[in-house]
């Protein structure tokens, strides 16, 4: 395991909006799906030109939906590939370079995916799985210890199910504990129940989390998914800017 320290990432970047856990920029853009699912033929890295059309477009935010099985070893979930956590790194390097906000939200994630197939073991009643969900977290957030948060916030897990919320507090908890160990000003974003329906208003979010991102599975905008923030501060969904027009959620 290998963790770089702040100078691999230059901060010669465009300004970004300050993000910090009492105000959440109202980011804009999109995900980039690199890493979304284990490629048979190997996971390409991010390109740079997604990164400069991003910013030419005027938006200021990338999020990486990432499977950890694209850099783990088939056999064992706790033995990292570095090359493909360098696709990571030049990911950051690159939003930095064009003033562009990235979001890593690990979307497969040791025991839970919304998504086929199932993992093998459940992180939210398997302590094996919410060890191996909690040393991945905080080898990312040792990794990128010292990145402004500006510049760089963790999601932690992809639209949590329907489950009890003090089943979904105690893995949340745990994570949370795992990147603060590490890095405790990094900024950390946690998903609604519900598949991100649900917004938790609980004391550990208040304290620990910044915020949490909210799906609008939505008719009239099929294509806004994760474009939404809820503001634990003012406790309302934000609206935001898409195609061109206004919407409210």
């Amino acid at each position: 395991m290998v963790a770089h320290a702040a100078p691999l990432f230059p901060l010669s970047a465009a300004e970004l909006p300050a993000a910090t856990a009492r105000h959440l920029p109202r980011w804009r853009g999109f995900n980039l799906l690199q890493k979304f699912t284990k490629r048979k033929e190997g996971n390409p890295p991010f390109p740079e030109s997604d990164f400069a059309l991003v910013s030419e477009w005027g938006f200021n935010f990338v999020r990486l939906p990432l499977s950890y099985l694209c850099w783990t070893d088939p056999g064992d979930w706790l033995k990292l590939r570095e090359a493909e956590l360098k696709h990571l790194d030049d990911a950051v390097a690159l939003g930095g370079k064009h003033g562009v906000h990235v979001n890593l939200n690990l979307h497969r994630a040791p025991g839970y995916c919304v998504n086929p197939p199932k993992e093998p073991l459940d992180l939210w009643t398997n302590d094996e799985a919410l060890a191996a969900c909690t040393f991945h977290w905080a080898h990312l957030a040792k990794r990128y210890r010292g990145i402004p948060n500006e510049r760089v916030s963790f999601d932690l897990l992809n639209e949590p199910g329907d489950f009890v919320e003090e089943t979904y507090v105690r893995v949340v908890k745990r994570l949370v504990q795992a990147i603060r160990a590490e890095d405790p000003q990094r900024l950390i974003i946690a998903d609604g129940l519900r598949w991100g329906g649900n917004p938790q208003e609980t004391e550990h979010h208040r304290q620990k989390c910044a915020g949490q991102f909210v799906n609008a599975h939505s008719a009239a905008v099929p294509c806004a998914v994760h474009a939404t923030l809820f503001s634990m501060k003012t406790g309302r969904l934000e609206d935001f800017n898409f195609g061109g027009r206004r919407v409210s959620v």
